[in-house]
C-alpha cells in the first residue's frame, strides 16, 4: 500500500528530525519533554538559528494580491476554471469582502461563486480560517454554488499591502 511505503520511507528521517528539535529544545531552557504544542515555538527558533530568517521576514515576499494572482493560475490550470472579480455585482457585508465568480474558460459561462473575507476584525470575527458553501448547488432550481471563504489576515496598513505569513499561504491554497 502506497501509504504504508511513505511511511516507511519517511519515518527515521521524521525520527531524526524530532529528535534534533528536542535536543535544541533543551539546549534552549526547555526542561519538560516536548508536547504537541511546543513543536511550532521550537520549530521556529531552530529556523532562525539555523538560517537566520524569521517568519515574520518571509512576508514581505507574500502580498495578498500576488498570492491570489498565483492561487487563481493553479486553479485555472488544475480544473480549468477562471477566477474572475466581480466586486460590486452583489451586497457584501463589509468593504474589504470581495467576490469572485469561476468561469468556464472557454464559455465564460459563471461555473461557481465566492466571497473571500480576508482580514481580522476581531470585534466581529473568530480566529482562524475556514470555509462553507452559503449557497448550494441545484439543477433542479438551476442555481449555481456560492461559498465563502475567511480568513484573518493583517489588512493593509497605509501604501503598505496586505502581507501574508507562510502559513496563511499555505491555508489559502
Amino acid at each position: 500500500d502506497l501509504i504504508e511505503q511513505l511511511r516507511e520511507a519517511a519515518h527515521p528521517a521524521a525520527a531524526r528530525e524530532l529528535e534534533d528539535l528536542r535536543v535544541f529544545a533543551e539546549e534552549g531552557g526547555q526542561e519538560e519533554s516536548l508536547a504537541l504544542w511546543d513543536l511550532t515555538f521550537w520549530a521556529e527558533r531552530r529556523r532562525e538559528a539555523l538560517y537566520s530568517y524569521s517568519d515574520e521576514e518571509l512576508r514581505q515576499y507574500f502580498p495578498l494580491d500576488s498570492v491570489l494572482k498565483g492561487l487563481f493560475g493553479v486553479i485555472e490550470r488544475l480544473f480549468d476554471a477562471r477566477v474572475v472579480a466581480a466586486d460590486g455585482e452583489v451586497d457584501v457585508w463589509h468593504p474589504d469582502v470581495r467576490f469572485f465568480r469561476l468561469e468556464d474558460p472557454r464559455t465564460g459561462e459563471t461555473r461557481a461563486s465566492f466571497f473571500l473575507d480576508s482580514f481580522a476584525r476581531p470585534e466581529e470575527k473568530r480566529g482562524g480560517a475556514w470555509m462553507d458553501v452559503c449557497v448550494g448547488r441545484s439543477a433542479v432550481l438551476d442555481r449555481k454554488p456560492v461559498a465563502y471563504l475567511t480568513c484573518n489576515g493583517s489588512p493593509p496598513v497605509g501604501d503598505t499591502p496586505s502581507l501574508l505569513s507562510f502559513r496563511d499561504v499555505e491555508t489559502l491554497f
